[in-house]
Formats: structure tokens, C-alpha cells, sequence
């Protein structure tokens, strides 16, 4: 069996919590973005509109 270092393994752990923390920030901010653009119709905004960036926004799937 190959044993890492503890460090290693705190590395590990903190680069799972951190893409936990990422995760539920994007979710939190996709649950508080959504409402305010469902009246865009065809779910694109411009966000850089010099470069010609758009965002798509889907639909809020209903559970």
C-alpha cells in the first residue's frame, strides 16, 4: 500500500473543500441570477459586448 504524506493528504482535502465552496457559490449565484433574466427571450445577454462575449442562461429546471 502506498501511504502519502500528510501534508499531501491536507492538500488534497482542502482542494476538495475549495471545489465544494466553488460549486455552491456558482449555484447560488445561478439561484439568484435566473429569476431576473427570465424575461430575457432568447436566453442570451450580452456580457462583454465589445468582444462579442454572450452568456447562455438556461432554463431554471423545476423539481
Amino acid at each position: 500500500m502506498d501511504r502519502k504524506p500528510l501534508s499531501q493528504s491536507i492538500a488534497d482535502a482542502a482542494d476538495i473543500f475549495e471545489q465544494q465552496a466553488i460549486a455552491e457559490g456558482y449555484a447560488d449565484a445561478s439561484r439568484f441570477v435566473r429569476p431576473l433574466m427570465r424575461d430575457i427571450p432568447d436566453g442570451l445577454i450580452a456580457v462583454g459586448v465589445m468582444d462579442g462575449w454572450t452568456a447562455v442562461v438556461p432554463a431554471l429546471v423545476e423539481n
